[in-house]
């Protein structure tokens, strides 16, 4: 990892420090700065291909991650919504740098032992530079998020669901609040969910309200998109 740069977000966003400019969730500080570039290092943006399906949505997020309640989740319901559920509380759970450094613990509850090596690497770096910049990044629960999701595997419990989540990331130390998608793939294994892969996504719109209609057409590509309302 380059010195000058540190990996800043689990939702792909990339955060650089050189030369006074300061570049934050894709997005820089000063008039007619460039965008962000992802490093070397980020797990490669894949998004959902194949046949997505429709369903009912999962249930809106808490205001902060809930290990108890992902436990639950985990071994609740071996479908594809609980899959999506699994994962969309995941995606919460290790992008969330607001609480103290909870270490390798909360992401060695989620995770498959098969997820590769550089995606774990990855995810726990991240979650160490984000909180000794102390940017106390989180999703806006107070917007609604968007998923959608393809099935592995035989109907109606598949043995994988590859979730995208376009959600709202907002870091108000910095001052920047923005769109992102990006993707996390759940497999069943012994009897619960397990997080398996991560994928870097895309930046969306800078912006601290809903989707507009013009918006989600141009950011939330591809068909089988849900919108989970707010709370």
């Amino acid at each position: 990892m380059s010195r000058h740069r540190l990996v800043a977000a689990v939702l792909g966003c990339a955060l650089l420090v050189a030369g006074g400019l300061l570049v934050v969730h894709g997005h820089a500080a000063g008039p007619s700065a460039p965008r962000a570039t992802r490093t070397q290092d980020d797990p490669p943006w894949v998004p959902v291909n194949g046949t997505v399906g429709t369903g009912p949505v999962p249930s809106a997020l808490p205001a902060r991650p809930d290990l108890i309640q992902i436990d639950a989740v985990a071994h609740h319901a071996h479908t594809r919504t609980g899959g999506e559920q699994f994962a969309l509380l995941v995606a919460q759970l290790i992008t969330d740098t607001r609480a103290a450094d909870p270490g390798p613990g909360a992401l060695s509850r989620v995770e498959s032992a098969r997820m590769p090596r550089s995606v774990r690497d990855y995810l726990l770096h991240d979650a160490k530079d984000q909180r000794q910049i102390r940017s106390e990044r989180h999703y806006d629960t107070g917007l609604d998020i968007w998923i959608r999701s393809e099935a592995v595997g035989p109907s109606p419990d598949p043995r994988r669901v590859d979730v995208e989540v376009a959600a709202n990331l907002v870091s108000r130390p910095l001052q920047v609040q923005d769109w992102y998608r990006d993707r996390f793939d759940v497999a069943w294994e012994s009897g619960g969910w397990r997080l398996i892969n991560y994928s870097a996504g895309l930046f969306g719109p800078s912006s601290t309200q809903n989707l507009t209609p013009a918006e989600q057409r141009s950011f939330l590509t591809g068909v089988g998109w849900r919108r989970i309302p707010a709370r």
